[in-house]
């Protein structure tokens, strides 16, 4: 019997950096998984999509503002 490819996904998790915190890219990624897994299997895992969207914006717009204030603070 053929394997589900999400099963193998879900399976083979990369475990948790040791610092605890989850890279931007790492959430992008997710988030691309999740818009698979809606597409695939339906509405019931738009909350995951919508939660990793906001943690991307939320980080973006941080990332964003940081690279303002270092602008600022040398006088740009």
């Amino acid at each position: 019997m053929k394997k589900d490819h999400w099963e193998y996904q879900i399976k083979h998790t990369i475990p948790p950096p040791a610092n605890g915190n989850i890279s931007l890219e790492r959430l992008i990624n997710a988030r691309r998984v999740a818009a698979q897994m809606i597409l695939k299997y339906g509405d019931q895992y738009e909350p995951i999509f919508d939660r990793l969207d906001r943690e991307i914006t939320e980080m973006e717009n941080d990332k964003n503002k940081r690279d303002r204030l270092l602008r600022f603070a040398a006088g740009s």
